[in-house]
Formats: C-alpha cells, structure tokens, sequence
C-alpha cells in the first residue's frame, strides 16, 4: 500500500511498523461487515499510532477515507488530551508551593547569574582603566624624573663654566701680579690691581666714572658763577658787616654735599679695591705665588693723596668764601 510505504517513510518506530500492518490488512476488506471490522481494527490500531503519524495518515490521499477520518478524531482527541495534560500540570505547578518556590529560586538564580556576570564586567573595565591610569601615571613621573635630570645637568654644566671662566680671569691676573713683582714696580702691580678691580666691577665703575664727570661739569659751572659773582663787586665789604646772600649760601651747601659724595664714593671705589686685592692675594698664597707687598701700601699711599687733595680743595674755596 502507497500510504503504508509513507508512514514506513516518515516514522520508523516498530510500533508504528505493526500498526500500518494491521491497517493494511484492515483496509483491504470491501462488504459492510468487513469494512465495520476493518475501522474498528483501524481504531484499536490507530490508538497505539504516534501523533505525528496519525496526522500523515489524515492527510495521504491514498488513505482510504475510513482510516483518514479515524485519524482526524484520533489526532483531534490526542492534541486535546495533551492540551488538558499541559493545563492540568500548569495548575498544579501553581497549587504546587515547591514548585512556585522552585520558579523562584531559578529566576532568582538566573538574576545572580546576570548580576555576576554584569559585575564582573565592571570589575574588569574598571581594572583596566586603573592600570591605564597607573600607566599614565608612570609616564609623567618617568618624564618629570627625565626633566629634572635635564635641568640639574644644564645647572651644573652653567655652574663649572663659570667656575672655568673665573679660574681664567684669576689665573689672568695673577700672571700680571706675578709679572709686576718680578719686575720689581710696586706701580704696575697698583695698575694691575686696579685693573682686576676694574674688570671686576665694570657695571660700578662705569656708573661711577659718568657721575665724577658730571660733578666734576657742575663744579666748574659753580666756580665759574662765582667768579663772575666776586668780579661784579664793586667792592669787598668788612668782615663784620658782610652778609651772605641766600643764592650763594645755597651753593656753598651745594658743594659741600657734592665734596661729601665725592669723599663717599672715592672711599668706596678704595674699598673694592682693598677688598679684590685681599682675596687675589689670599688666592695667590693660596696657590704658591706670594704676591709683593708693596702694591697695598702703594695703593693706600695713593688713596691718601687723594683724600687730602680734596680737603686742601675744600679749605681753598671756603677761604674764598
């Protein structure tokens, strides 16, 4: 039979094997009686038939017509008995207090295993950026650790060319110091004193040197209006009747302050002096090379000269006066 071969086709259970026998053999009777047994040998078969057989017979057209609608009942009443089964076992799994805390404890369970999962995502994302931020970290101590050896290598080298070029300059001047004591001439060795100083403190001598000058312009302006002043006279008074004016007794103040400074920055220049010519000369001695000691005296010699001239300067004009 055409439909038999089908099912042996579309389900291979041996179940199902018997019972298309037993169909085949039901289905081929033709009188009244036989067909009544063939359906009723249909039907004890058709209940040991799986669904899915079932509906395959219903639906082979070379079924006879008996077989196919014993199927369609059988297969309706079986999908209907499964659906009252799965109803019935919903309604006791709701009646069932294990089963309801069964469901619980798996959703439950289901949401601990998301938590976990989500959780230790964040942990790992978090870890990662931790270790980037450490790493970033690292780098910029690394490069500030990079930049400050720079800096102290670059200090360091400024600070030993400075140490070379005033090893040099010193080593300059104690060549002519040393050159002037073998000589035997206390003024090239106050020359060479006086120049170290000068080099040394070129900034102060050059402000210095501009305002002896300008003094110096003032000072002859004044004696010059004075001068003029006296020749104008017609005639002296007596001592005790002179009376000096307000505009002369202004200059007088006037010059005794610029002497005074005068006086003030000569001391100090004499100062740098004796001060530079102190440590060369401890330099010296530091090194071997004693230095003569008449460049000190020439020198304070010299210093003295000055200062009197200046207070015979002094005295002169206030006799004029």
């Amino acid at each position: 039979m055409k439909y038999s071969a089908a099912l042996m086709v579309a389900n291979g259970s041996i179940l199902d094997w018997r019972c298309c026998g037993q169909l085949a053999a039901a289905a081929a009777g033709v009188g009244p009686q036989e067909q009544r047994a063939s359906a009723a040998a249909a039907a004890a078969a058709l209940q040991h038939i799986s669904p899915a057989t079932s509906e395959l017979l219903s639906r082979d057209p070379t079924c006879p017509s008996t077989v196919r609608s014993i199927c369609l009942r059988s297969g309706a009443a079986i999908r209907e008995a499964q659906a009252l089964r799965k109803q019935q076992q919903q309604q006791q799994e709701d009646n069932c207090c294990e089963c309801r805390a069964a469901r619980v404890d798996a959703a439950l369970t289901r949401g601990l295993q998301q938590a976990s999962k989500a959780a230790a995502t964040a942990v790992a994302a978090a870890a990662d950026a931790a270790a980037a931020a450490a790493a970033a970290k690292e780098e910029t101590a690394e490069a500030a650790e990079a930049a400050e050896a720079a800096e102290a290598d670059a200090d360091s080298s400024n600070g030993l060319a400075a140490l070379a070029s005033g090893v040099a300059a010193a080593a300059e001047y104690a060549a002519v110091l040393l050159k002037a004591a073998e000589d035997g001439v206390a003024s090239t060795a106050a020359a060479a004193a006086a120049a170290a100083a000068t080099a040394d403190s070129s900034s102060f001598s050059r402000k210095s040197s501009s305002s002896r000058h300008s003094l110096e312009g003032q000072q002859q302006q004044q004696q010059q209006q004075q001068q003029k002043q006296q020749q104008e006279a017609v005639r002296p008074l007596p001592t005790f009747y002179r009376v000096v004016p307000p505009q002369l007794q202004q200059q007088q103040q006037q010059q005794q302050r610029q002497q005074q400074q005068q006086q003030r920055q000569q001391q100090m220049q004499q100062q740098q002096k004796n001060t530079f010519y102190d440590q060369l000369t401890a330099f010296l001695n530091a090194i071997g090379h004693p230095i003569a000691p008449a460049a000190p005296a020439a020198a304070a010699a010299a210093a003295t000269a000055a200062a009197a001239a200046t207070a015979e300067d002094m005295q002169q004009q206030q006799h004029l006066l």
